[in-house]
């Protein structure tokens, strides 16, 4: 009776193979083959929660259980799988593979991908081969808000790997894959691809209510209330906000024109101004220029408010000599 019973089960699973796509990979240049795997069991028309998985990368592969055994587990566990073989292509691997990891997020939302299917946006996970997740991690115990997360990380590796925490930015849906594509947040992916393990806190900031307390304005600065919070949002409304930028907005140079006509020379005052050489002032060589230095120049356009110059004073201070002696 058990041959026949694995025989049943491995039929259903074999039964559950969806026809491949075809999928342009940025990283490479190549279109690559999508494999899709359905769950074994799901309910019905609920949405499905996704593993995308990336086979034969360029990095080493850390984890040591196979990849038959660990995309199994995944669909006994309810989710879609759908693989990518690099066939270790040199550039399958940081930074060339990031443009993949936000590719495939994008072609998600933007239903380029996997569109016949009805996915669970938030639950979208980008796993290297040789990696398991473990979802739903409680790090923070509330009564209000029980703060979790979910792990990326390679299965039985040889040694102890590095870990790498981020709080996610999307304080609804930890692992919402829209706002992952929108913000182009590839920093976890990458890492894990690398060897490490990955993991996505709740973000600490509960998300606001569903009737804003200001309306519409709370409504489109709403991103900004989220990070005011901290700060005593409640005593911030969004007027003060806009005014504030209003000012800042206010404070360069007039809207017109600048603050004065780029090479206008500012004037000084019609006074005698006694000319004191510099020092270290090199002379111009006068007879070069063939004229008498004395005349005088040709007067530039516009000075006409400056008086000549006068002479400095000589030093008489020897006419007093020898009335200074005894």
């Amino acid at each position: 009776m058990k041959p026949l019973f694995t025989f049943l089960l491995f039929g259903c699973l074999v039964a559950r193979v969806q026809a491949n796509e075809r999928w342009q990979s940025l990283a490479n240049s190549n279109t690559l083959e999508l494999k899709i795997l359905e769950p074994v069991q799901s309910p019905t028309n609920a949405p499905l929660p996704v593993i995308l998985y990336l086979k034969n990368l360029a990095a080493p592969r850390t984890g040591t259980d196979s990849d038959s055994a660990i995309i199994k587990d995944f669909r006994r566990a309810g989710y879609l799988v759908a693989t990518l073989d690099y066939a270790h292509h040199p550039r399958a691997c940081v930074p060339f593979l990031n443009r993949d990891l936000g590719k495939l997020r994008d072609d998600i939302r933007a239903k380029k991908l996997l569109a016949s299917f009805q996915l669970d946006p938030a639950h979208i996970f980008i796993v290297p081969s040789g990696c398991r997740l473990k979802r739903d991690v409680l790090y923070y115990a509330d009564t209000n808000r029980p703060l979790s997360l979910d792990i990326v990380y390679p299965s039985r590796p040889r040694q102890p790997v590095g870990a790498l925490i981020e709080f996610s930015c999307d304080n609804v849906s930890r692992m919402g894959n829209t706002s992952l594509s929108i913000c182009s947040d590839t920093i976890l992916d990458a890492a894990v691809t690398e060897g490490f393990a990955g993991a996505m806190a709740d973000h600490p900031v509960a998300p606001l209510p569903a009737t804003p307390r200001f309306g519409r304005r709370q409504q489109r600065v709403g991103h900004l209330l989220v990070v005011l919070e901290l700060e005593e949002a409640e005593h911030a409304p969004a007027r003060v906000v806009v005014a504030v930028v209003a000012v800042i907005d206010l404070g360069g140079d007039p809207p017109d024109h600048a603050t004065a006509p780029p090479g206008q020379e500012v004037l000084g005052a019609a006074m005698g101004e006694e000319r004191v050489e510099l020092a270290g002032q090199e002379l111009v060589a006068l007879e070069l220029e063939r004229r008498n230095p004395r005349r005088p120049g040709v007067q530039t356009k516009g000075q006409v408010n400056e008086l000549p110059q006068v002479r400095e004073p000589l030093d008489d201070s020897y006419l007093d000599r020898h009335s200074a002696e005894p």
